[in-house]
């Protein structure tokens, strides 16, 4: 109890005056106190029987993945090893190379299979991620629309109507964004979490998070990127968050290496995975995905070349699909833009 009004009378003082503020750090300082009452004990040595008895059941049956499948061959296929509780995985690019349309991508492939999807949108209104998701959703079930359509009204065909009843039966992806222009807090996020108890947390954006008190942002991004790893293996749950390169990957071609995150090195010391996006030669439809960090495996920096028309709700591996225009399970069918019938397994993931 003492602790506890300590940490009150201190956030009083710094805070009085500004309500908000006030909320924010008590929030912060508040869930850092339980977070340490809390803490994990196992004793290692006295539970080796059982550990090993729960490595034979984890492991993946059929060739399946341990974890949230991610849609990659790299992590799915190669190291069978999905999103996994506790980790905290960046997604590193220039600015509009693409990294949100990513992060919906990996955030619609672990809601097809049965997760729940928390998204935080501080960038984009609601309006906007949802469209987004409607036109991810859409190409991964065979209907084509292009997400610009959406966003400035379409009437939809009954195959659309169809997908839509399917997905509405679900209610498992939850997005919330900035309504008042305030910036989401690492304070607030433990509440959500608690709230709506997802599986993936998905954040577009890591600068637009703000810490628990105004200092320089390399310092908020310490905390926050810190703040939202501990999180990640409190609530036994992944975390995807996008964030900028520095401006020395200013050539969109190579991938930003770990020295070119923006702000400091302690994001991408406290991420599992590090994502970093290019584009693959001059094509607009292309992407290249390079495993910069891996800590569970290998990097691979060779990268992973997707085909990459996410506002046509088009988004695979070069080498699983053909990836010439107009061909595919989610591209045109015979010239007509809103091809596809729909009637595809809601829950298959390509």
């Amino acid at each position: 109890a003492r602790r506890v009004q300590s940490v009150v009378d201190a956030a009083v003082m710094a805070h009085g005056e500004e309500p908000r503020d006030l909320l924010d750090s008590l929030l912060t300082n508040l869930t850092s106190l339980q977070v340490l009452e809390r803490r994990g004990v196992s004793i290692t040595d006295g539970s080796s029987m059982e550990r090993y008895e729960d490595y034979a059941k984890r492991k993946p049956k059929d060739n399946g993945v341990e974890g949230i499948p991610t849609g990659l061959s790299f992590f799915d296929a190669e190291y069978r090893l999905g999103w996994l509780p506790g980790e905290l995985i960046g997604i590193v690019g220039r600015i509009f190379i693409g990294k949100t349309w990513l992060l919906l991508h990996f955030s619609l492939t672990a809601w097809l299979s049965g997760r729940r999807i928390l998204l935080l949108s501080p960038e984009m209104p609601t309006e906007e991620a949802e469209s987004r998701y409607d036109a991810l959703y859409l190409g991964r079930n065979g209907v084509t629309i292009d997400a610009t359509d959406l966003y400035r009204g379409f009437v939809p065909t009954d195959a659309m109507k169809v997908l839509a009843k399917r997905a509405a039966e679900r209610q498992d992806w939850i997005t919330l964004d900035s309504v008042e222009g305030k910036p989401f807090s690492i304070g607030e996020i433990p509440r959500l979490i608690r709230q709506y108890k997802p599986d993936l947390l998905a954040i577009d954006g890591m600068p637009l998070i703000g810490g628990s008190s105004k200092g320089q942002i390399w310092e908020v991004v310490k905390e926050v990127s810190y703040g939202l790893k501990s999180l990640a293996v409190a609530n036994k749950i992944a975390i995807i968050i996008t964030t900028q390169a520095s401006r020395g990957a200013a050539n969109p071609s190579r991938p930003p290496a770990l020295h070119e995150i923006g702000y400091g090195d302690a994001f991408g010391q406290a991420c599992d995975r590090i994502l970093a996006l290019s584009r693959k030669g001059r094509d607009p439809k292309s992407m290249t995905v390079t495993i910069q960090k891996f800590r569970k495996g290998q990097p691979k920096h060779g990268g992973i070349h997707l085909f990459f028309d996410p506002s046509r709700g088009r988004i695979w591996e070069h080498d699983n699909r053909d990836d010439s225009a107009g061909t595919g399970s989610t591209g045109d069918s015979g010239g007509d833009e809103h091809g596809g019938d729909g009637n595809d397994d809601l829950m298959s993931i390509p």
